[in-house]
């Protein structure tokens, strides 16, 4: 099965093997290009079943809104989010040798050309398709130049998987049109074949006929050989291999705000010296009263007075200012960790998504291995 997220501004496309099982998601990118997880596929008794992930709503065939629906081959189904975004639709199609397979076309390119494409079928390319609009876009050739144009279809051209209303081409680039597949080639196109719905027009396109090469055998240019030649390489077969990350995360600093003083220890020695200074004052006043001079006591119960209320206010203030400034400290400590957190789970979430699109790609190349001997071997 192919499964195609169509989207305003692109197509995303997934192939599910033959065999119906295991898992596979349905993703777009964001706006800062970061991939997004938008529904799950899952083999569930031997059919299909798409899930819409976290605020995706799916539209079945039936037009009824749910979670998950059963998945029909050559339907289409509404894919809401409950962001502001606009809606997409999720196109499903067999996986046949007509979609795999294509055939290359010659085209004379000498005097320009236009090539119309859609449903109706007075065009160059008829793709009979219920959903393809009736002329769906037209393909020209003039000056040397491919451009494509999409007629105001109903379901979009698209471009290397983008939307396109006008766009040049250059040589190996794709058009897409919900299934239909036609490759640019400089004077040829290539045309995949979906359930046997697409049928060119004979007065504009020819079948491509490779260049005549001489027949000459090695044998020709050697005298003698003395050994057996391989014609035959295997070639490699190169896979990703899941690379074992390693991100170390160091622990937060040591808080500023350590075990906190009790309060009678902080202002334990400004206490001994008031009550000294406390002891000072009530001499000197008893001294004054017996002398009659109370003028000789002034000095002494001013510096006793001054030594008391130090006792408890400058040990308070100092207090107060420690406390302040060991919490802003703090503050700013959380913060850093904080920014440094955030910074290594994004780390951690790029390096998951590396590995993640890994198995993925194991998994499809070892699903389509598995579909195309099923299909051509069976």
């Amino acid at each position: 099965m192919i499964v195609t997220l169509i989207k305003k501004n692109r197509i995303y496309s997934l192939y599910l093997p033959l065999a119906v099982k295991g898992q596979f998601w349905v993703s777009d990118k964001n706006k800062k290009e970061q991939t997004r997880k938008l529904l799950s596929i899952e083999g569930v008794s031997g059919k299909w079943v798409i899930r819409g992930y976290k605020s995706v709503q799916i539209t079945d065939i039936a037009g009824k809104d749910a979670r998950h629906a059963e998945m029909v081959s050559s339907s289409f189904y509404r894919i809401s989010f409950d962001t502001l975004e606009e809606p997409a639709l999720l196109f499903c199609e067999e996986i046949t040798a007509g979609r795999l397979n294509f055939k290359k076309y010659m085209i004379d390119t000498t005097e320009g050309v236009s090539i119309s494409v859609g449903r109706n079928p007075d065009n160059i390319i008829v793709f009979d398709n219920k959903f393809v609009s009736g002329i769906h876009c037209t393909l020209m050739y003039h000056n040397g130049r491919w451009t494509v144009q999409d007629n105001k279809s109903g379901n979009g051209t698209f471009v290397n998987n983008d939307a396109v209303s006008q766009s040049s081409i250059k040589p190996g680039d794709s058009i897409y049109i919900l299934g239909l597949t036609i490759i640019v080639g400089s004077n040829f196109i290539a045309v995949n074949n979906p359930n046997d719905n697409v049928t060119l027009s004979s007065k504009v396109f020819r079948p491509y006929q490779s260049e005549s090469i001489e027949n000459t055998t090695y044998a020709d240019s050697v005298e003698h050989q003395d050994y057996e030649i391989e014609y035959f390489y295997r070639t490699p077969r190169f896979k990703r291999a899941l690379e074992k990350a390693q991100l170390n995360i160091d622990p937060p600093p040591q808080s500023p705000i350590g075990e906190e003083m009790p309060l009678i220890l902080t202002i334990g020695p400004s206490i001994t010296m008031g009550m000294m200074a406390l002891t000072t004052g009530g001499f000197a006043i008893m001294n004054a009263m017996n002398t009659g001079n109370m003028m000789m006591a002034i000095p002494a119960m001013a510096m006793s007075f001054s030594m008391l209320l130090g006792t408890i206010l400058w040990p308070t203030l100092s207090r107060r200012f420690q406390k302040k400034k060991a919490l802003q400290k703090e503050a700013a400590r959380q913060t850093k960790y904080k920014d440094y957190l955030r910074k290594t789970e994004k780390q951690i979430q790029a390096e998951c998504a590396k590995q993640e699109t890994i198995l993925v790609q194991l998994r499809i190349v070892n699903s389509m291995s598995e579909s195309f001997r099923d299909l051509f071997f069976d």
